[in-house]
């Protein structure tokens, strides 16, 4: 008998027999339909952007947008007037200038030395040297006017870091020291009316009203002449001078000496500059007379005549 071999083979399937099988038919339909919501989705935000940008460059008013932004982002404080209008204290922008030495190598350092030398004469150059080479951030001058902060930005240096904030100036410098007052760094009240009116002053729906006061700037300037001249003759240590309207009571003018720059904010320790006339304490001179009279007319030991030369320092 003829023995009969069996064999065997390995089927081939084409790759498309094997996708037909395996294709999730609905899988395919799901994915096809998120598919096109998406693409619908996208096409429509940039419908609406398109029509947002079409929009703004056909408005008329370009600045409408702009206009509404708070631009003020520094807080500010009301300016502060006499009566005749003369500003007494107000806001401006001055800039802090800082170092950061990480920022520099060894010949640039010294090169920066030199300009800050040539440029700010009054500079302390060992004290930078020193915090130069430590390496950690430091401030090299505060309240800088705007010129004085292009001066030093024009050295092109990449260390100097320039930060603007708003600080207040005092136009008439000692004239009003006793009774404006002074701010912090921050701008915040430390003294006089600009401690005492803080909040006033602070209010965003008053800035852009001043301050007006019953001071007067001229009577002000000529008093504190002729108290200066009295120091000079008479070599006082310290005077006060207030002048008053007598029909309401206004203050016109109040000085008291010796006073101080109200734009340097050095710390101020010496009692000679205590406002002599608020905090001043002294003995009782010709006020005491209205006591005196007052108990001799209860006692019946004078009369109004009588209380009529002693008024006038003749009794």
């Amino acid at each position: 008998m003829t023995k009969i071999k069996k064999g065997f083979y390995f089927q081939d399937y084409t790759e498309s027999e094997i996708l037909e099988k395996n294709i999730n038919f609905n899988h395919v339909k799901v994915s096809v339909n998120r598919i096109t919501f998406l693409s619908f989705v996208f096409l429509g935000l940039l419908l609406i952007f398109s029509i947002k940008i079409i929009y703004l460059a056909l408005y008329p008013e370009k600045d409408f947008y702009s206009n509404k932004i708070k631009k003020d982002f520094l807080q500010s404080r009301s300016d502060i007037i006499d009566r005749n209008g003369s500003v007494l204290a107000t806001d401006v922008y001055l800039y802090d200038i800082g170092i950061r030495p990480a920022l520099l190598e060894t010949k640039e350092k010294k090169n920066l030395l030199i300009k800050l030398g040539l440029l700010l004469p009054e500079l302390n150059l060992n004290k930078i040297k020193i915090k130069l080479n430590k390496n950690n951030f430091f401030w090299l001058e505060k309240r800088l006017t705007p010129q004085e902060k292009d001066e030093l930005w024009l050295i092109g240096n990449k260390a100097f870091e320039f930060k603007r904030r708003t600080s207040r100036i005092y136009p008439q410098k000692n004239l009003f020291s006793h009774i404006i007052g002074q701010t912090d760094d921050v701008n915040e009240g430390i003294s006089g009316l600009e401690k005492s009116l803080d909040s006033k002053l602070k209010k965003k729906n008053s800035n852009k009203d001043p301050l007006i006061l019953t001071l007067d700037s001229n009577l002000q300037y000529l008093i504190r002449e002729e108290l200066l001249k009295a120091k000079k003759d008479f070599g006082t240590v310290g005077s006060a001078a207030l002048l008053m309207d007598v029909n309401n009571g206004e203050v016109l003018s109040l000085i008291s000496l010796p006073d101080y720059n109200l734009n340097k904010r050095s710390t101020i320790k010496s009692k000679g500059y205590t406002n002599k006339i608020t905090l001043g304490v002294y003995e009782l001179g010709s006020v005491f007379k209205t006591f005196t009279i007052a108990a001799g007319l209860e006692n019946k030991l004078i009369n109004r005549i009588n209380t009529n030369l002693i008024s006038r320092g003749v009794l």
